[in-house]
């Protein structure tokens, strides 16, 4: 009977010691998950002042998206971070904190910038002002680790006093920054500063230029898309000018169908406060050089010759019976159309006259050479029929797309 009794409490211990060691492996898969995984974090209430503070937690989850309706972010702002952290979810890890790090309230940090957080910034570039102290010791040297949401994965680290990002692609963004010294001690309330770059997808993939006393403005397309820029904006202290359609196939003789204005790479689009001979915006091409005789245009354009070669000019004289003289008058105006004055030369030599007023015109050309690669030009030429786009002096030009988003601004001094 006793060696009973003995042998239950045995086994009560073994089932004891058994629930023990299953806890012990449940807490030990817990602590794993929650802290090195990135578990639920724990945000403290930031304080006030020019930039709000939170505490950063150990193994924050967060992803590549931000709220893309302006209201929600001002749901965000500016004294709710554990929203505000929360907007990047949890499908990207980063921002774990080394084990090395000691995070302690000894250090502090702050952020100054130009604008307030929450700002919607119409530019890819900004600069961020950063100072940190050790409250126990003022000589302590200080660094500084800062994140980029959902940019950066991992701290980087700075000894200066001033951070500048550049290049940053429409978006929302928090800026994470905390003090740090030699030692690994850490600020545990770092600084954060939130906003928008609501910059256009065209921005510095357009770049433009102005000149002319305030009437012309010259856009470039440096990348390798094709844009269309029908309905982009010109704003300056002078007015707003919309950019509208223009004419790709001219033909003085047809009603003219207007269409968008695309940018190939490398394309251009000149706009100028000016009125045209032709009467609309267009895209010129090589044969315009036959039109000069009827119209005026501001810019040269070098444009296919009809010179023959000698064998061309043989068959000619072969086939065409086409006299010396005839010949010589043909290479004289390969480039452009013979006026009135100029068939009285020929008016005489039936063969030579149907020839020319048959070739030599901007139709021909335009048939003949239409489906070459290089035939139309890459710069649009555009005009407004305005006595100016802005002040030649002190003035401020941008330049909005279609969405009214900011591609570009030039300051004129």
């Amino acid at each position: 009977m006793h060696t009973k009794k003995i042998t239950e409490k045995g086994q009560i211990w073994e089932g004891f010691l058994f629930l023990f060691v299953i806890a012990f492996v449940i807490a030990g898969f817990s602590y794993f998950f929650i802290y090195k995984f990135g578990g639920v974090p724990v945000i403290k209430k930031p304080s006030g002042g020019p930039a709000e503070r939170g505490v950063l937690p150990q193994g924050t989850f967060f992803k590549n998206t931000a709220p893309k309706n302006s209201e929600k972010d001002k749901d965000l702002l500016p004294y709710q971070p554990i929203k505000l952290l929360g907007v990047f979810g949890n499908t990207a890890r980063a921002a774990t904190i080394p084990k090395r790090i000691i995070l302690t309230n000894q250090l502090t940090t702050n952020i100054s910038s130009s604008f307030p957080s929450g700002a919607s910034l119409e530019t890819d570039t900004i600069k961020i002002g950063l100072s940190g102290t050790n409250i126990k010791n003022a000589k302590d040297r200080v660094f500084f680790e800062y994140l980029l949401l959902p940019v950066d994965k991992k701290w980087k680290t700075t000894s200066s006093k001033t951070l500048n990002l550049s290049r940053l692609t429409p978006g929302f963004y928090i800026l994470i920054v905390r003090s740090r010294n030699n030692s690994y001690l850490a600020d545990n309330t770092p600084a954060w500063l939130s906003f928008r770059i609501a910059t256009s997808p065209w921005y510095r993939k357009v770049t433009f230029s102005t000149s002319g006393n305030g009437k012309t403005v010259s856009l470039y397309n440096s990348s390798k898309e094709t844009i269309n820029i029908t309905n982009w904006k010109i704003k300056s202290e002078f007015g707003t000018y919309a950019i509208g359609q223009a004419v790709r196939i001219v033909d003085p003789r047809l009603t003219q169908v207007n269409s968008d204005i695309i940018l190939q790479p490398g394309g251009r689009a000149t706009l100028k406060a000016a009125t045209t001979s032709l009467g609309y915006s267009f895209l010129p091409n090589r044969c315009f050089p036959f039109l000069t005789h009827a119209y005026k245009f501001d810019f040269s354009i070098s444009g296919y010759c009809n010179k023959l070669s000698n064998d061309e000019y043989l068959n000619l004289r072969r086939r065409q019976f086409l006299s010396e003289s005839c010949i010589n008058f043909i290479k004289s105006y390969s480039c452009r159309t013979p006026d009135a004055k100029a068939l009285q030369r020929i008016e005489k030599d039936t063969s030579c006259k149907n020839y020319v007023l048959e070739n030599l015109n901007y139709q021909s050309c335009f048939q003949k050479y239409h489906n070459e690669a290089d035939f139309f030009s890459k710069e649009w030429r555009v005009y407004a029929r305005v006595t100016q786009l802005f002040f030649p002096r002190y003035d401020r030009v941008k330049l909005f797309d279609a969405q009214d988003l900011p591609v570009g601004t030039k300051e004129i001094n």
